[in-house]
C-alpha cells in the first residue's frame, strides 16, 4: 500500500491518497477529527471515489470492513491503557 499526504489540520483532518499495489485505482481517504463528550473524539473515516464497476464496489466493500475492524481496535488500545 502506498500514497501520499493530500492535507493536514492539526486535531482537525488527515488526507491522504491510498494505492494498492494490486489494484489499479489510487483512492482517496479522508480522516476527520471533532470534539465528542468528555475527553472523546469523533473519528470520521471517508474514503472514495469508486466507480460503479464490480471491481470498484468490490474493493469499496473490503474497504469499509477493513475500516471498521481497524478503527475497532482504536478502542480496544485506549481501553487497555
Amino acid at each position: 500500500m502506498r500514497g501520499r499526504f493530500t492535507d493536514f489540520e492539526p486535531g482537525k483532518k488527515l488526507a491522504f491518497t491510498w494505492l494498492w499495489d494490486h489494484y489499479p485505482h489510487t483512492t482517496n481517504v479522508v480522516v476527520d477529527f471533532a470534539p465528542f463528550a468528555e475527553n472523546g473524539t469523533k473519528l470520521t473515516v471517508s474514503h472514495g471515489d469508486y466507480s460503479d464497476s464490480n471491481e470498484d464496489q468490490e474493493a469499496r466493500q473490503g474497504h469499509i470492513e477493513g475500516w471498521l475492524y481497524f478503527v475497532g481496535k482504536l478502542q480496544s488500545c485506549i481501553e487497555e491503557q
